[in-house]
Parts: C-alpha cells; structure tokens; sequence
C-alpha cells in the first residue's frame, strides 16, 4: 500500500505534535523535581525557633502549598496554549 504525500505530511504534523507533548512533559518533570529540590533543601531546613515554631512551619507549609499551586497552574498553562493552538492550527488547515 502506497502512502499519498498527503498522508505523509499529515505523518509530519503528528510528529510534531507528539514532540511538543513530550517537551511540555518533560519540561513539567523538570520544574517538579525543581520544586522538590528547593522544597527539601532549602524550605524544610529553615530552623526554627521556639517561640515562633508554629508560624515558621505555617509559613513553610504555605510556601510549599504555593511552589506546588504555581507548578500546576504552569502546567495547566502549557497544557491549554498548546491545546488552543493545535485547535486553531487545525481550523485553519480545514
């Protein structure tokens, strides 16, 4: 069976598709380990006092809260500009 160059382009789109999935992934994978490092080695290490313990580790809380909130909505950015531009790509093809 004989593949048109239609369908071998359409093949090239995919491709390219797949490779920007992976890239948004792998850069998610990236800035999570990032988060974890920053987490582990520098958030949970700040020492404590003992008349504020309880507001240090609030605050450590919240700032972990907030890293892991801002990761998601990054995520969540990458995910729904490249869902939205595949979209109008594919409007604009038809």
């Amino acid at each position: 069976m004989l593949i048109s160059r239609d369908r071998f382009v359409d093949g090239v789109e995919y491709m390219k598709s797949i490779s920007w999935l992976l890239a948004i992934l792998f850069l998610v994978w990236l800035m999570m380990l990032a988060g974890l490092w920053i987490i582990f080695k520098i958030i949970i290490p700040i020492p404590r006092e003992e008349t504020l313990s309880i507001l240090i580790d609030a605050a450590k809380v919240g700032l972990s809260a907030s890293l892991s909130l801002l990761w998601l909505w990054l995520w969540r950015e990458m995910a729904t500009r490249f869902f939205w531009h595949r979209l109008r790509k594919k409007q604009r093809d038809a």
